[in-house]
C-alpha cells in the first residue's frame, strides 16, 4: 500500500511538474541516457548495451549510463565514462534533455520519470525472454479478480503510473518470441529482433575482457571459478527464479546445503548458487562449504556463463540464454503444479520449452548431474530445436544490429 501511495505521488509530481518541461526544454540531437533496474545497477542488458556500444564503436559520442549506486558512478567516472545521477534534478535534467533512452525493466517509469522523458525515444530491452506470464498478462489477470469499481480503479493506477505506458521500440531475440510472447506483455510502435546485449558476452571472448566488465560482478566468485578451473573442476550454476512468497529452496527444504557440498566434493564440481534477487542466500551456513559459493544475488553473472559446464534452473529465463552455450540444462521443478496454479503460470508449453530432464527431488537432480556432465548428452537436439526457436541470430553482435536498426528509423 505504502509503495502504491508513493508511486501514485510521484506520477502527479511528474505529470504536474516535468511533463510541462517537456514542452520548453530542447532535446539534444543524437545524446542518449542508459537506465537499468533498482537505481541504476551496473547489471544485465543495459549495462551490455552501454559496454557493448563502447566497444564496438570506441568513442559511443553522447551515452550516459544513470545509476544513484555510487560506487558504479564512481567506477564509470574514473574510466572516463559518461554517467550521471539517475534520481533528483539532475537525473530528471538528463531525462529532460536525451534524445533516446535505453532501458531494461518497468523501473525508468519511477520517480516522475516517464514523464521527463515525453518526447524522447524510448528503448526497451527488457531483461529476458518470458517463460512465465508477465507485464499486461499479469495486469489483466489481476483486474480479472476485482470487482468492477476495483478494475476501474486498478488501470487508473496503472496509467496514472504509466505502468503499460507504449514504448518506441521493445527488443526481443526471434520473430517467434515477438509474436508469440511480446506482443501479448507490452506496447510499442515497433519491435526490432536484434538479440539481447547480455548475450553478446557469451559469444565474444574479446568483449569478455572490456575493462568495465568486471563492475557489478561478484569478484570473489570470479577467483572461486578461477580455482575451480586450475583445479579441473566441472562447474555448475543453479539459478532457480523467485515465488511469491519469496523463500528459497533452502528455507523450505526441497534442498539440503550440505549434501550438495558433498556432492560436488564427491563428483569434483564446483556449484554456483545465484537465488533471485528477492531471495536470501543462506549465507551463514555456507560458511563451511568448500564446493559450494553462494553468487551475490544482485550481481551480473553473465561473464562467467561462458565457464559454466552444467545449469540448473526452474522457471527463470536463463536457460534461454544459455542455450547459446549448447550445454546442459537439468529443470529442477519441484513445485510445477503449484507454480504453474497458484504463481505466475507459463507463456509457453512449459514440457515444449525445456529442453532438459525435470526433477523433483535432490537425489534426481544431483543424478542427472552425473549422467550430464559425464558426456551422455541426450537432450542435445531438443536445445537446438529451442534455441532455433528463440533466436534468429547465434553469432552475437546485438548491440550493433540494434544500434543500426535505430539509426535506419530515426
Amino acid at each position: 500500500m505504502a509503495s502504491a501511495v508513493s508511486n501514485t505521488l510521484w506520477a502527479l509530481f511528474g505529470w504536474i511538474f516535468l511533463w510541462p518541461l517537456t514542452f520548453l526544454v530542447p532535446r539534444r540531437e543524437g545524446s542518449l541516457v542508459v537506465i537499468a533496474r533498482d537505481g541504476g545497477k551496473f547489471l544485465d542488458n543495459a549495462k551490455h548495451f552501454f559496454i557493448g556500444l563502447h566497444h564496438a564503436r570506441g568513442d559511443a559520442g553522447q551515452v550516459t549510463f544513470l545509476t544513484d549506486q555510487g560506487q558504479t558512478r564512481l567506477a564509470l567516472a574514473n574510466a572516463s565514462y559518461g554517467v550521471g545521477a539517475l534520481s533528483g534534478p539532475k537525473g530528471w535534467w538528463q531525462l529532460l534533455r536525451c534524445a533516446m533512452a535505453v532501458v531494461d525493466s518497468v523501473d525508468w517509469m519511477y520517480g516522475g520519470r516517464f514523464a521527463a522523458l515525453r518526447g524522447a525515444r524510448v528503448v526497451q530491452l527488457w531483461h529476458g525472454v518470458p517463460l512465465k506470464r508477465i507485464e499486461l498478462l499479469t495486469a489483466k489477470e489481476i483486474a480479472a479478480g476485482q470487482s468492477a469499481l476495483g478494475r476501474v480503479a486498478f488501470w487508473v493506477y496503472r496509467a496514472l503510473t504509466a505502468r503499460h505506458r507504449q514504448v518506441d521500440y521493445l527488443v526481443s531475440t526471434s520473430a517467434y518470441v515477438c509474436r508469440t510472447a511480446m506482443r501479448q506483455c507490452f506496447y510499442a510502435k515497433r519491435w526490432p529482433v536484434t538479440g539481447y546485449p547480455r548475450n553478446d558476452v557469451l559469444l565474444d571472448d574479446e568483449l569478455r575482457q572490456h575493462p568495465l566488465m568486471s563492475i557489478g560482478t561478484d569478484q570473489q566468485v570470479r577467483a572461486a571459478v578461477q580455482e575451480a578451473k586450475a583445479r579441473g573442476l566441472k562447474i555448475v550454476l543453479y539459478a532457480p527464479t523467485f515465488r511469491r512468497d519469496f523463500r528459497d529452496p533452502f528455507a523450505i527444504g526441497v534442498l539440503d546445503l550440505a549434501a550438495l557440498d558433498d556432492f560436488g566434493s564427491a563428483n569434483e564440481v564446483l556449484v554456483l548458487i545465484k537465488l533471485h534477487p528477492l531471495m536470501q542466500p543462506p549465507l551463514e551456513a555456507a560458511i563451511s562449504c568448500r564446493n559450494v559459493v553462494f553468487v551475490a544475488p544482485d550481481s551480473d553473472i553473465y561473464p562467467f556463463l561462458p565457464e559454466v559446464d552444467g545449469l540448473i534452473t526452474d522457471y527463470s529465463s536463463i536457460f534461454f540464454d544459455f542455450l547459446l552455450l549448447d550445454r546442459p540444462v537439468v529443470f529442477f521443478c519441484h513445485d510445477l503444479e503449484g507454480y504453474r496454479a497458484e504463481d505466475r503460470g507459463f507463456l509457453f508449453d512449459f514440457d515444449e520449452m525445456t529442453p532438459g530432464p525435470k526433477v523433483r527431488t535432490q537425489v534426481e537432480l544431483q543424478a542427472e548431474l552425473v549422467t550430464a556432465l559425464s558426456g551422455h548428452d541426450s537432450w542435445k537436439m531438443e536445445r537446438s530445436r529451442v534455441r532455433d526457436l528463440v533466436f534468429d541470430h547465434l553469432e552475437g553482435s546485438a548491440v550493433e544490429r540494434l544500434m543500426a536498426y535505430l539509426e535506419k528509423t530515426v
